[in-house]
Formats: C-alpha cells, sequence, structure tokens
C-alpha cells in the first residue's frame, strides 16, 4: 500500500494547483483504481488469510478428530478391557459356581456311592481290624484338615483301597473256604471210591469163588469121568494089544525088577480128546471157548496116563518081586492123586477160563490128595505138575508145558 500511495502523492502534488473536472474525473478514476487494486489485493491477502486459517482449522480439526479418535479408541478398549474383565468376572464367578455345584454332586454321590459300598460290604468292613479302620480314618481327617480340595479324590482312593482290601480278603476266604471244600469233597470222593471198590472187590470174589467152587465140581467129576475113562481105554488097548507094556531095565546085569516102562506105540490124543468130549461136555465146551482150557484137558490126558504108568511100574515091580507076571487089574483102576495148575497171560477170555479151570483143578488136587490118604494106597503115587502158559503175539500162539514127574525118569512114550 505504500508503495502505490508513492505515486498517487506525487500526482497530487504536481497537480495540486491544476484541479479541474477533468482532473477530479482522473483522479476518481484512479482512486476508483486504485482502490479496486485495494480491493482486490485486500480481497486476495484476505482470501490467503482465510485459507490459511481455514488450513491451521482443518488441521487442528483434523487433529482434533485424531485425538477424539484416539480418544475414542481408548475409551472403546477401556470399556472393551472392563467389559471383559466383567464378563471374566461373570465367567470365573459361573464356573466357580458350577464347580461348586459339581462338586456338591460329587459328594452326594461318593457319599452315596459310599453309603451303598458300606451297606454291600459290610461283611467285608466287620473282617478288617479295629487298627485298620482307626488308622483310615485318622488318615482322612488329617487329609481333610490339610487338603480340602483334595477331599473328594481321597475319599475316592480310600474307598477304592478299602475295595481292594475286602475283595483281597474275600477272595483268600473264599479260596480257603473252595480248597477246604474240595480237599474234604476229594477225601469223601476217595472214601467212597475206596468202600465200592472194597465192596465190589468183595462181590467180585464172593462171585468168582461160588462160580469157581461150580465149576470144580462140574470139572472134578468130569475128570473123574475121564480119569476112570482113559484108563479103561489103555487097558482096552493093552488088552486087544494095541498098546504094548515094554518093560525094560537100565543095568542088564543085575536080576532086580524093571524099572523103565514104555508103552509102545504112544496112545492116540485125538482119540483121547473125543472119549473126554463124550464123557466130560463141560471141559469139552471149556476147551472149545478156551485155548488154556483145551491144554488143561490134554494135562488130564497125560496125567491120568502117566497115573496108569505108574501102577503098571508098580505091578511090574510087585511081579518081579513075587515071581509073577501079573496082576489083578483093579489095582490099575485105582486112581492116584495128581496136582495140576494153568497160568494164562492173554486176552479176558483166557483169562476167565483160566481162572476158572485153575480153581476146579485145586479142588481137583484137594479131592484127590485127600483120597489117597483116605485109601492108604501103597501103589507109586506119581504127582503130575502141569503149568500152561499161553503167550500171544500177533496172531500165532505160542503155548509151552512143563511136566514135573515124581518117577519122570522112569516114563518114557515111544
Amino acid at each position: 500500500m505504500a508503495r502505490q500511495s508513492d505515486p498517487e502523492n506525487q500526482v497530487n502534488q504536481e497537480d495540486a494547483g491544476k484541479v479541474t473536472d477533468w482532473e477530479e474525473t482522473e483522479f476518481d478514476k484512479q482512486n476508483h483504481a486504485a482502490t479496486r487494486i485495494q480491493t482486490a489485493a485486500r480481497q486476495r491477502q484476505a482470501t490467503t488469510r482465510v485459507n490459511n486459517l481455514r488450513q491451521e482449522k482443518e488441521k487442528e480439526k483434523k487433529t482434533l478428530l485424531n485425538q477424539h479418535k484416539l480418544e475414542t479408541e481408548g475409551q472403546d478398549q477401556a470399556a472393551t478391557r472392563i467389559q471383559t474383565i466383567a464378563r471374566q468376572r461373570q465367567a470365573t464367578a459361573l464356573v466357580n459356581s458350577l464347580r461348586q455345584e459339581k462338586g456338591r454332586e460329587n459328594e452326594v454321590l461318593n457319599q452315596q456311592k459310599l453309603e451303598a459300598d458300606n451297606k454291600q460290604h459290610q461283611a467285608a468292613t466287620r473282617i478288617q481290624s479295629t487298627a485298620r479302620q482307626r488308622q483310615a480314618t485318622a488318615r482322612v481327617n488329617s487329609l481333610r484338615q490339610v487338603k480340602k480340595k483334595e477331599v473328594v479324590n481321597q475319599q475316592r482312593l480310600e474307598v477304592e483301597r478299602q475295595d481292594q482290601a475286602a475283595a483281597c480278603i474275600q477272595t483268600a476266604a473264599r479260596q480257603r473256604q473252595a480248597t477246604t471244600l474240595v480237599n474234604n469233597l476229594r477225601k469223601e470222593k476217595e472214601k467212597d471210591t475206596r468202600k465200592q471198590h472194597a465192596a465190589a472187590v468183595v462181590i467180585q470174589t464172593k462171585v468168582r469163588q461160588t462160580a469157581s467152587q461150580h465149576k470144580a465140581r462140574l470139572i472134578q467129576s468130569d475128570l473123574e469121568c475121564l480119569d476112570q475113562h482113559s484108563k479103561q481105554v489103555i487097558l482096552q488097548l493093552i488088552g486087544d494089544k494095541k498098546c504094548i507094556p515094554v518093560v525094560r531095565s537100565r543095568d542088564t546085569s543085575m536080576e532086580a525088577a524093571p524099572n523103565l516102562i514104555t508103552i509102545k506105540p504112544p496112545p492116540d490124543m485125538d482119540k483121547m480128546r473125543k472119549l473126554a468130549a463124550e464123557h466130560s461136555p463141560a471141559l469139552n465146551r471149556a476147551a472149545v471157548n478156551s485155548k488154556a482150557a483145551a491144554a488143561a484137558v490134554d494135562a488130564v490126558i497125560m496125567a491120568g496116563l502117566s497115573n496108569i504108568t505108574g501102577q503098571m511100574e508098580a505091578i511090574a515091580k510087585g511081579a518081579g518081586a513075587a515071581g509073577r507076571e501079573e496082576r489083578e487089574p483093579c489095582l490099575i483102576t485105582s486112581s492116584s492123586p495128581y496136582k495140576l495148575s494153568v497160568s494164562t497171560t492173554g486176552d479176558k477170555k483166557e483169562a476167565e477160563a483160566g481162572t476158572a479151570v485153575n480153581a476146579a483143578l485145586a479142588a481137583i488136587n484137594k479131592e484127590g490128595v485127600a483120597g489117597q490118604e483116605r485109601r492108604g494106597s501103597a501103589g507109586s503115587t506119581s504127582y503130575f505138575n502141569a503149568s500152561i502158559s499161553t503167550k500171544f503175539g500177533g496172531n500165532s500162539p505160542r503155548r509151552t508145558m512143563r511136566g514135573a514127574l515124581v518117577s519122570e525118569d522112569r516114563l518114557n512114550w515111544g
């Protein structure tokens, strides 16, 4: 403004003296122009100032807005924190209340469980000693006082321990009872078995004795008949000169009685067996059913022949001593005692048949010895002890017969 006012003052000073209308008009124009310039300059300045103020105000607004935003965010964060803390507290309180309720429910359930277990295991609890109960009670009380939070767990553990101890005690007691019961039952069963076995043995013994006695009587009568008939057949054969007794002496220098008698040819065993089958049906059935019985029949025939031969030897001795060659045949028909025994090892039927034959032969031996003692015979007594054993290996049976004759060296068949 100072620069613009200097030319105007100079013009005014130069034209001061020359004031005219025209000059006034020019002056007014200049004033108007200057005013317009000043107004424009002032407007520009004002606009610039206003713009600057606006910018400053906008900056302040922005600053305020930022501050307000920050404050709002801080308030929001604070509110969020407060809400979060409040929610956390509410959740904590809710969780605590739920825990308390759950703890109460657990306590109630545990209490109910304890009561039920106590009712169910009263018998086991009585078995436990008073000292263990006191120790358990003191331990539970101390744990309740020291650790209130672990009451439920401790009670549960204690209940489990008690249950385990009771279960162990019950198991041991039941095992002992079961062992005792089993031992008693085993002893009773053994006693019953022994009694039954003894009774069965007694019954079997009686049955076998009865059967053997019956068979012995039958076989005794059959053997006596067989003995008589075998002697009659031998005498008949000798009478028909089909069997010739040959008297030989061991020492030819001595004129003593002959001590060796030989019957030639030897008797027909098939014929003798047929004779035994005809006159002894019981022995025939036994011989058909059992190999041991068949061997026993052969042994009886051999025993009868040995008796006849021995009596013939006695007759020959008597004839030589008295200077006679014959003797009455009634002495030959007299029975001499003989002993027979049969032993079998084979199947069940063989064993039963052998047992029956042995019983019968034992009775016959007894009767023969008793008869000989009653008769008091002075003739030569020949005991024929036969042992027949049958052993089966596969399909080929093997038999052996051993004979022990008192005058065995004096008897020779052909």
